[in-house]
C-alpha cells in the first residue's frame, strides 16, 4: 500500500511536470491487505501460563 501511495505522488508530479499525460496509477486495483496471524493464540497462551513460575 505505501509502494503504491509513493509511486502514485510522483507520477502526480510528472503529470503536474506535463511529463506524462495521465497518472496510470489512478485506475490501479490494490489487492485486499492480509491480516498477520496473531503470534500468540489462546491455547499457546494457556500453556505458556501453565509453566510460568509463582
Amino acid at each position: 500500500m505505501r509502494i503504491h501511495a509513493t509511486l502514485r505522488t510522483a507520477l502526480n508530479a510528472a503529470v503536474r511536470a506535463r511529463l506524462i499525460p495521465v497518472n496510470p496509477a489512478n485506475g490501479a486495483e490494490l489487492p485486499h491487505p492480509r491480516r498477520p496471524h496473531p503470534l500468540w493464540t489462546a491455547g499457546r497462551t494457556a500453556r505458556r501460563t501453565k509453566r510460568a513460575p509463582r
